[in-house]
């Protein structure tokens, strides 16, 4: 698939479900930046522990990868990730910014990610904290959306339970740090 796209593609995102679920992911990933094509892994870094995969994604590097930080503490990050372990999560970022640094490697980029939702958005003004004693690349929070096309049960439970209407809650420069970099993503937000 790569070698048909590479000619009209600049950027793959790979996400949706759990990359590191495949097996063959830093080879792909590795293949794809051959083609001068932008990688990227969306991911809860859940599975970096197993199958030597921290080594193998040091070895063969995406271009970026993006973590799944969605709650501060235990409890609201397992109640949000519902088979995640706060625990693991936490030691497999500490362990992937200490080997990355180590190596003394420019790849990949370690972007922390929180999806605001009503469970978490308290902890809002403290993710940008986090995410520097971690000392991460970069740091984003961004808003939880709804597929299109899903379930109406779904999107009923979801808008209930998880999504933070915009006019409530808003993510502007007076939450952020001087000095902190801000990364504006489609539409605007």
């Amino acid at each position: 698939i790569i070698d048909d796209i590479a000619w009209f593609t600049t950027f793959i995102d790979f996400s949706g479900g759990e990359p590191l679920l495949n097996k063959e992911i830093f080879d792909m990933c590795q293949y794809a930046r051959q083609k001068n094509i932008y990688t990227m892994i969306s991911s809860n870094i859940q599975l970096l522990s197993r199958d030597n995969n921290l080594e193998k994604l040091l070895q063969s590097p995406p271009d970026e990868i993006i973590i799944a930080y969605d709650g501060l503490e235990k409890e609201v990050y397992e109640t949000i990730r519902k088979k995640g372990n706060f625990e693991q999560l936490v030691k497999n970022i500490e362990d992937l910014v200490r080997l990355k640094k180590e190596r003394n490697a420019q790849f990949p980029l370690l972007t922390m990610q929180m999806v605001l939702t009503k469970k978490n958005r308290h902890m809002k003004h403290d993710f940008w904290k986090a995410a520097q004693d971690f000392g991460v690349d970069k740091a984003m929070i961004k808003p939880i959306g709804l597929w299109p096309e899903a379930d109406p049960q779904y999107d009923k439970k979801m808008t209930q339970e998880y999504i933070v209407p915009r006019n409530e809650e808003s993510i502007s420069r007076h939450d952020i740090e001087e000095g902190e970099p801000v990364f504006i993503r489609w539409p605007g937000q």
